[in-house]
C-alpha cells in the first residue's frame, strides 16, 4: 500500500508538500506542483490513512447534524446545504432525525458524543435545554440553526421571521385586505413561531387594522384541530379575506382543508405560506409565501461550525448570531380586493 512518503518521491516534492495538498492547503503552490501531486496520487492509488490522520489533527473530520423533522422539506434542504459545505472543506456529516422528540434528540446527543465527532448543528426540539447545555459545558463546538435557545450562548443562524412575517402582512394590507387570519400550532419554546406570531401582530398594530389577535388562529397540532380551526374563522359574522399560514408543512395541510370544505383561491380567500416549498409553484393556483434561503442556512451553519471546529488557539470564543433575510415570491394565491 502506497504511503505518503511514495506520492511525495513520485511527484518530486517534500513529504510537507504532498501532506497540504491532501489537506486542500494550496496556499503559495503552483498549478504545476498540485499537478504532479495529483498525478502521483492517482498513479499510486494512494488512500490516506484516516485513522492516523485524525490522531494528528486530533479530530475525526466529522460532525453530527440532528434535525427537528426530516420529512420536512425545510429540514432537507437545510441539510443539504451543510453537507455541500463540509464535503468542499473535507469533513463527513452524520445526519440523525429527532421528529421533534426531546428525548430523541438527546439519545442521538449522546451517541454522537460518544463517537467523538468534532461538533453539532442542531435545530433544537422543544424541551430539550439540559441536553445542550451540557454540551456547552464541555465546549464541544455547537451551532443552534433555524430556533434560537436565549439560555445559551452558542452561535446560532436564523432568518429574520418577525421582518418576513410583516412583509406578508404588508403586502396582503396593500392589495387590499384588513381581515387577516394566522394559522399557527402552539408556538410554546419554538422561537421561529413566535417571532413569525409577534411579526404578525406587530404588522396588524401599525397599520390598525381590525383586533390584533381577533385572526389568530392557535389550533392543537393534529388535522382534527386544523380543520376546526379553518371551519371556525371562516363560520364568523366576518371571517378573514386572507390567510397566513406559519409554515409549509401547515400550509400544505391547510390546502388540503380548504379542498375538502369546496373554498376556491383566491376567489373565496387569499393564501399566503410562510415558507417557499418546491411545489408551491406547481400547486393550482401557485402560492405566494415568503421565502427562507433555507440552503444558505445550512452553508453558513457548516461554516460557522468548521470555524470553531479549526479555531487556532487564541481565537475568539464569542457566540456569533447570523441572521438571514427572506423574500416575498408573488405568485396567484393572493387576490386584490376593493377597499
Amino acid at each position: 500500500m502506497a504511503t505518503i512518503s511514495d506520492v511525495a518521491k513520485k511527484a518530486g516534492v517534500s513529504k510537507t508538500t504532498a501532506s497540504r495538498y491532501l489537506n486542500q492547503q494550496f496556499e503559495s503552490m503552483t498549478e504545476e506542483t498540485k499537478m504532479r501531486v495529483a498525478t502521483a496520487i492517482a498513479e499510486l492509488d494512494y488512500k490516506p490513512n484516516l485513522l492516523a490522520r485524525s490522531l494528528k489533527l486530533k479530530r475525526v473530520q466529522t460532525i453530527g447534524v440532528i434535525v427537528a423533522n426530516i420529512m420536512n422539506p425545510f429540514s432537507t434542504e437545510i441539510t443539504r446545504g451543510i453537507e455541500d459545505y463540509c464535503i468542499s472543506k473535507g469533513f463527513n456529516i452524520v445526519l440523525c432525525n429527532a421528529d421533534d422528540q426531546p428525548g430523541k434528540q438527546q439519545d442521538y446527543l449522546e451517541m454522537l458524543h460518544a463517537k467523538q465527532i468534532d461538533g453539532f448543528i442542531i435545530q433544537p426540539a422543544e424541551g430539550n435545554i439540559d441536553g445542550l447545555i451540557e454540551l456547552c459545558q464541555k465546549n464541544m463546538p455547537l451551532v443552534l440553526i433555524d430556533r434560537c435557545i436565549p439560555e445559551l450562548e452558542v452561535d446560532t443562524v436564523l432568518v429574520d421571521n418577525r421582518e418576513g412575517m410583516k412583509e406578508a402582512v404588508n403586502y396582503l394590507r396593500e392589495i387590499g385586505h384588513k381581515k387577516i387570519a394566522l394559522l399557527s400550532p402552539p408556538p410554546k419554546s419554538i422561537s421561529s413561531r413566535n417571532e413569525r406570531i409577534e411579526g404578525y401582530l406587530e404588522a396588524l398594530a401599525a397599520e390598525q387594522l381590525e383586533a390584533s389577535d381577533e385572526y389568530l388562529e392557535i389550533y392543537e397540532p393534529n388535522k382534527e384541530g386544523l380543520y376546526k380551526a379553518v371551519k371556525g374563522l371562516l363560520a364568523r359574522p366576518e371571517p378573514p379575506t386572507a390567510l397566513i399560514t406559519i409554515n409549509g408543512r401547515v400550509t400544505l395541510e391547510t390546502l388540503v382543508v380548504l379542498k375538502n370544505l369546496k373554498l376556491r383561491i383566491p376567489q373565496d380567500l387569499s393564501l399566503l405560506g410562510f415558507d417557499n416549498p418546491e411545489w408551491a409553484q406547481i400547486v393550482e393556483p401557485p402560492l405566494t409565501t415568503i421565502e427562507q434561503p433555507t440552503y444558505q442556512l445550512g452553508v453558513a451553519a457548516a461554516e460557522l461550525l468548521l470555524q470553531r471546529v479549526t479555531r487556532k488557539k487564541g481565537g475568539s470564543k464569542k457566540a456569533k448570531k447570523l441572521v438571514l433575510d427572506t423574500k416575498l415570491i408573488i405568485r396567484d394565491s393572493c387576490t386584490p380586493i376593493k377597499c
